[in-house]
């Protein structure tokens, strides 16, 4: 996921919950090194990274399966925008997407329902960042 969010200029990747956190082991390893790049967040519980994030003017946009889901290429997104990633097991959970202002899923043409979370959060992130010209904050 740092790798994704360098790449693509995020400001910063705020973690929640039971999501490994730097300096775990398992990070640098898989990072290469972009988390050091990359400003994170550590918020112990979901509802405390939420109201945060909404405090500070962001809008919360799941990136999950949902009944009342937009396709994530036809949703417009606000100016400032935090993608909302869930767990690879679970997805995001039902509290923190009551928390989201909408939710927005990639369709799938194959036989699975989903694909793994960083590459979730690749496709939707540069469709925010190329597709949406003036996209200041992802």
């Amino acid at each position: 996921m740092y790798r994704v969010a360098d790449a693509c200029g995020a400001k910063e990747i705020t973690l929640s919950g039971k999501t490994p956190a730097p300096p775990n082991p398992q990070i640098s390893v898989t990072s290469l090194g972009h988390h050091r790049r990359v400003k994170t967040r550590v918020f112990e519980r979901n509802d405390e990274a939420a109201k945060a994030l909404r405090e500070e003017g962001y809008a919360l946009i799941a990136v999950e399966i949902t009944d009342d889901a937009t396709c994530y290429a036809d949703f417009k997104y606000p100016d400032k925008v935090c993608l909302v990633m869930g767990n690879e097991v679970n997805g995001v959970y039902g509290s923190v997407l009551a928390e989201c202002e909408a939710a927005v899923f990639i369709p799938m043409t194959g036989k699975g329902r989903s694909i793994n979370v960083h590459v979730a959060a690749a496709v939707v992130a540069f469709h925010v960042l190329f597709a949406q010209p003036g996209q200041a904050q992802t």
